[in-house]
């Protein structure tokens, strides 16, 4: 199933330092890991919602929240799973939206 158009919006990528977290409306669909080419659908993180983001602030420790995580924060989803901080935010190709897991 491909997910053409408008759609693939609401789908991001969060890149950390080992692995892209693929997301289609908050929910984790894929976890492609830097030194390999295929997407995996058996990662932990795969089936969890996005609880929200986790940073540090030096006057304040670490602090949380909900929503989406941004640049610099760790990714918490709902099935125990935290990344390490994401470096970015990217939006998928076509191309590797085509390959999700309907």
């Amino acid at each position: 199933m491909s997910y053409p158009g408008p759609e693939r919006r609401i789908h991001r990528v969060f890149v950390t330092h080992n692995s892209e977290y693929h997301t289609r409306q908050g929910v984790c669909v894929a976890v492609r890991s830097l030194s390999a080419e295929d997407l995996s659908h058996e990662h932990p993180a795969v089936g969890g919602s996005v609880l929200g983001g986790i940073g540090y602030d030096e006057e304040r420790g670490y602090l949380a929240h909900f929503g989406i995580p941004d640049a610099g924060e760790k990714i918490c989803f709902s099935n125990d799973v935290v990344t390490s901080p994401v470096l970015a935010v990217q939006r998928p190709s076509r191309d590797v939206v085509a390959g999700y897991s309907p």
